[in-house]
């Protein structure tokens, strides 16, 4: 009977023996298996367009900006184009102007304009007419060409001589004689020089603009000549012009003038009286 049942002793001892551990040791735990790393987080479907139109708004503001830009410059360069064309055109007609009042042709290069600043629209127009010298022909009035002996009226109706007072017609008439018909001389002798007085020679007298009963004024001041040369005299000229109520020029004369040596009239004058 014994022997019957060793079998199952046997199976009771080896189930006892594995849960306890044989020879008093357990059986090691298995290892735990590798966490493993979370997949990286990819942007939400939603903000994937947003960039998208971002991105498209800024190529085309970019877009606007070059082609913007590239209209301003071409902007800039048809005017300064037109701006040649009409300078162009202008000096053109300038040419067959001066030729008129001179008898003779005068190369563009030659023509020369110089404004006279506020209120603008008033231009000298002088001619080089010898290597030293060179002679206003005339004035342009708000772009029309007048030649000198006609553009008085014009250019004090453009500053508002009829509008002004004797002081302010004073004014214009100086400014006139010394900017139009002395604008290719020498110089406007402004202040004395020891010359004057001396060795037969006038005495000098300062500018002046005098205003007459009728509304006229006559502006009477001393100016050198335009000098031929650096080994020239220079000329002193006394001059009177007289202007009509209406501001037309008249009567324009000489009342007195002399020469004298270049070296002695420039050594003898004062540094600060000097008007090269």
């Amino acid at each position: 009977m014994l022997v019957e049942r060793v079998p199952g002793l046997v199976l009771v001892a080896l189930v006892s023996l594995a849960a306890q551990g044989v020879g008093g040791c357990r059986p090691e735990a298995a290892p735990r298996p590798a966490q493993q790393a979370e997949p990286p987080q990819t942007p939400s479907t939603n903000e994937e367009p947003e960039l998208a139109v971002a991105i498209d708004a800024w190529v085309e503001e970019a877009k606007r900006a070059a082609i913007g830009g590239f209209a301003l410059s071409w902007m800039r360069l048809d005017a300064a184009l037109q701006r040649q064309r009409k300078e162009q055109e202008q000096m053109a007609l300038l040419e067959v102007e001066v030729k008129n009042v001179l008898g003779y042709a005068v190369a563009a290069s030659d023509i020369h304009l110089r404004p006279l600043g506020k209120p603008k629209g008033v231009q000298v127009v002088a001619a080089r007419v010898t290597t030293h010298a060179a002679q206003v022909v005339g004035v342009l009035v708000n772009e029309n060409f007048l030649p000198l002996s006609k553009a008085a009226p014009a250019v004090l109706a453009h500053w508002g001589w009829a509008s002004a007072d004797a002081s302010g017609r004073e004014r214009m008439a100086m400014e006139y004689v010394t900017r139009v018909y002395l604008d290719a001389e020498g110089g406007i002798q402004s202040q004395s020089h020891p010359i004057f007085g001396k060795k037969g020679h006038p005495a000098f007298s300062a500018p002046e603009a005098v205003s007459r009963q009728d509304g006229g004024v006559d502006v009477r001041l001393w100016y050198r000549e335009a000098e031929g040369g650096r080994d020239s005299n220079v000329t002193l000229v006394h001059g009177e012009w007289s202007f009509a109520a209406d501001g037309a020029s008249g009567a324009q004369r000489t009342l007195s003038s002399f020469a004298t040596g270049r070296r002695d009239f420039f050594q003898t004058m004062p540094e600060d009286r000097i008007t090269p």
